[in-house]
């Protein structure tokens, strides 16, 4: 008679374990197995996640911290004149950088390079003559310089010439051209009118012209590079548009009555579009292109619009400021990035701002209009000078500002208003300022 395999037995009394429980724990170590295989999957998903929330907290802190350093920073700064030349024999309209040398755009229909020197000082290069009209833009395209006049025309010039010799003219509009941009990743020249067109012309081809817009929306009086593939127009019936340049400029997004007045002014801020008229100043999301900020305080149209370069490193890195020039004198410094953080944490609530910080250009030596009190009392002491061109230097550490009196001024001082300091450093501050205040 056969003994079964489960039957069996070793010769020490143990139970010998046959072939069909064998396969039941194999079967069974292998569920086991991948049980344990999707938990641990499952736990490093979780973690992964939870890594990233980190991450984007620990990216709020540090925004948050640099918030409340420019907060805490505000009220002890002071920005001085560094340097103040006359430039040019009417209003200075606008300003841009070629390597070192700075190139600035007047009424009286000339632009002039400037070099700066080691001690700060600018010293004129050249005057760039040919437009019959007052110059409304000067932009670098990386191998030349581009300028666009209330003559209609653009003129495309060569500083690497020792006579700044004018390689092109463009003459496609019909009406006073009136903003020029380069698209950094399709290496086009678009230049927009008060004929309500865009004209986009290739360097590359001799400055042909590539396309020929039709915005339908009026006058163009600001251009403005958005992301990687985009342009922005803003209108004198308060609408901007999105322009898609790798599309073939098609239009993308239409937002209209955008603003109350004309859109003057531009600008591009960390994936946010930032538009002003005379009125107000708005931040804009790029999903579903609706305000998330706005902001009140100009007394009179935005003549331009600028945001400090990102440089430097933790905690001695520059956060982005935007400021405002107008007709009326002052330019208007506007904190951004704190409007972003609370937006990201109040579930996309709509807020308001004010400025935090506003001057004028006719201080002698440091600014002094720090809240409604100076500025009344600025008001009453000097006549007060539109501000017609900003502009920053590379490092983002001095502006340069541009005025009707046809003055350049520069500034110092920025460091303190927007750089980030160790959370030790403000808890500090903050007990100095308890204790100062009990004293009082």
């Amino acid at each position: 008679m056969v003994m079964s395999a489960s039957a069996k037995k070793k010769k020490d009394g143990s139970k010998m374990i046959g072939f069909g429980e064998l396969t039941e724990l194999v079967y069974l170590l292998r569920d086991q197995n991948l049980e344990y295989k999707a938990k641990l999957d499952m736990l490093n998903s979780k973690t992964k996640t939870l890594e990233a929330i980190v991450t984007i907290q620990k990216q709020q802190i540090t925004d948050l911290r640099c918030s409340l350093a420019n907060t805490i920073l505000r009220s002890g700064t002071t920005l001085y004149n560094v340097t103040r030349f006359q430039a040019h024999k009417a209003a200075v309209t606008c300003m841009c950088w070629w390597q070192s040398v700075l190139f600035t755009g007047s009424s009286d229909k000339t632009i002039r390079a400037w070099q700066d020197n080691v001690a700060g000082d600018y010293t004129l290069v050249y005057t760039l003559r040919g437009h019959i009209g007052a110059i409304s833009s000067v932009i670098s395209l990386g191998q030349f310089i581009a300028s666009s006049s209330a003559d209609c025309k653009v003129k495309v010039w060569d500083p690497k010439d020792p006579s700044f010799a004018c390689v092109a003219t463009l003459e496609k509009h019909s009406a006073s051209c009136n903003a020029l941009v380069y698209h950094q990743k399709m290496k086009h020249l678009a230049s927009g009118g008060s004929d309500g067109y865009i004209y986009v012309y290739v360097p590359q081809k001799a400055f042909d012209m590539d396309f020929k817009v039709n915005t339908e929306a009026g006058g163009i009086f600001a251009l403005s590079p958005f992301g990687c593939n985009y342009v922005a127009s803003g209108h004198n019936c308060g609408t901007v548009k999105i322009w898609d340049a790798t599309s073939d400029w098609l239009c993308t997004r239409t937002l209209k009555a955008a603003h109350i007045n004309s859109v003057t002014a531009l600008v591009e801020w960390r994936g946010f579009l930032i538009t002003a008229d005379k009125l107000s100043l708005k931040v804009w999301e790029s999903r579903e292109w609706s305000v998330v900020g706005e902001a009140f305080g100009h007394g009179k149209s935005v003549t331009s619009l600028v945001v400090s370069p990102e440089t430097g490193d933790y905690p001695f890195n520059t956060i982005g400021m935007v400021l405002s020039s107008t007709i009326e004198g002052f330019i208007y410094f506007w904190d951004i990035r704190t409007i972003m953080f609370h937006y990201e944490c109040a579930h996309g609530k709509q807020l308001k701002m004010k400025f935090f910080y506003k001057m004028s250009v006719e201080n002698s030596d440091e600014t002094k209009a720090i809240g409604e009190r100076s500025s009344i009392i600025e008001k009453e002491k000097f006549d007060l000078t539109p501000i017609t061109a900003l502009l920053f230097s590379l490092n983002g550490q001095t502006l340069v500002t541009g005025d009707r009196k046809a003055r350049i001024k520069t500034w110092g001082g920025f460091a303190a208003m927007y750089t980030s300091i160790p959370l030790e450093e403000i808890k500090e501050k903050e007990d100095e300022i308890k204790m100062l205040s009990a004293k009082k």
